[in-house]
């Protein structure tokens, strides 16, 4: 049944008179989990006080300690902060040394890129402060990544089920 047809039937609205689809336009993802690399993606522009890159960049480090073969992806605009500069500049002076060739700062990619690195990625980081909607996260569970990200608004709305027993402030989402 369409959208508009449960909102008909169930709810007893008039039928639409314009219907909007679905805007995602990530292709269906048809590989296997084993086929996927040991890669996590941080996808958004790198803002500091917003996106939280190096929020991103502390829990790779964190979990890359004891998993060598591991990198992390970021993609998205470098972007200048106040007293900071490049913010790519700053989490790659951060890093620890051992850490410098596991992660990678991609820039701005196209979508059709941004969904390969999704397709070959096991997993993404979306530490934001706030999303309104989080397109990213759909991308994401379209392209079967694990998801670790704030258990606030979007995430919330499109991937907690009721009764689902999640830890306060984040929320782990495998799909597939």
């Amino acid at each position: 049944a369409s959208i508009d047809q449960v909102a008909v039937e169930d709810f007893g609205a008039p039928p639409a008179e314009t219907v909007i689809p679905n805007f995602v336009r990530a292709p269906d993802w048809t590989g296997r989990w084993s086929d996927k690399k040991d890669q996590i993606l941080f996808v958004g522009r790198l803002v500091l006080n917003l996106k939280r890159p190096d929020l991103a960049v502390e829990a790779f480090v964190r979990f890359a300690e004891t998993r060598p073969g591991w990198t992390l992806k970021l993609v998205g605009l470098d972007q200048d902060h106040e007293g900071v500069g490049s913010v790519w500049k700053y989490l790659k002076a951060r890093l620890p040394a051992t850490m410098r060739d596991r992660v990678e700062h991609l820039g701005a990619q196209p979508s059709e890129e941004v969904y390969r690195l999704m397709a070959e990625s096991r997993a993404m980081l979306m530490p934001s402060e706030f999303e309104s909607f989080g397109l990213v996260v759909v991308e994401a569970m379209m392209m079967e990544l694990t998801l670790r990200a704030p258990r606030d608004g979007v995430v919330v709305e499109v991937c907690v089920r009721a009764g689902d027993q999640i830890g306060d402030g984040a929320v782990v989402v495998r799909m597939g």
